[in-house]
């Protein structure tokens, strides 16, 4: 029977992303999920008693994989040039891939700035102490992350604003972050930081 309902979980999860990725929080529908993932509305209630308690395990799933990955590019031994490679290309590629993460989080900051603290920051998860061998002082090091995630994570909270003004469709726009690949890394790459092993 477990495996049955851990089945049926997995199902329910990995269609309530889709559908929270395409219609967001308030678009979404209960109805749908649950015909998507091939249950009646009753048994997706029997798992998830609310649209937002479903939103917010699918959003923190999401958001733990993706600090998982950033974990391991900060800690990394790679020069620092290949740091800012994999931590641009993977940043763009699964904000891109989950677009609501960025306003999930802004969201969750201002609801309970000490639950995101943990998520981010909790045992010591996103330590910068390894990447910071890599600048002459600590403020360098911390001005050149802040920098980082500033340029990557932006154009996702902004999203809508710079479609309008850059007169790009939805499907433009994710081209539009493709290209800004290339432009970031430059731009990082590019500081006068004297980093001390690049």
């Amino acid at each position: 029977m477990a495996i049955i309902q851990q089945s049926t979980q997995s199902r329910i999860l990995t269609e309530a992303v889709t559908i929270f990725q395409q219609k967001g929080l308030h678009g979404a529908r209960m109805q749908e999920i649950a015909d998507k993932a091939g249950i009646n509305k009753a048994m997706l209630h029997y798992y998830f008693k609310t649209k937002e308690e479903l939103f917010q395990q699918v959003f923190q799933l999401a958001l733990d994989l993706f600090i998982a990955k950033i974990e391991l590019i900060l800690t990394s031994e790679l020069p620092l040039a290949q740091i800012v490679i994999h931590y641009v290309d993977h940043t763009l590629d699964a904000l891109s891939a989950n677009p609501t993460i960025p306003a999930f989080v802004l969201h969750e900051i201002n609801r309970d700035p000490q639950r995101m603290i943990d998520v981010f920051a909790g045992n010591q998860r996103i330590n910068l102490a390894q990447f910071a061998k890599h600048f002459p002082s600590a403020n360098q090091a911390q001005q050149f992350f802040t920098d980082m995630v500033a340029l990557c994570v932006y154009p996702f909270v902004a999203q809508p604003m710079l479609e309008k003004v850059l007169d790009l469709t939805p499907t433009g726009y994710l081209q539009f972050i493709q290209q800004r690949k290339k432009h970031i890394k430059d731009r990082l790459l590019n500081q006068p930081l004297n980093p001390t092993n690049s």
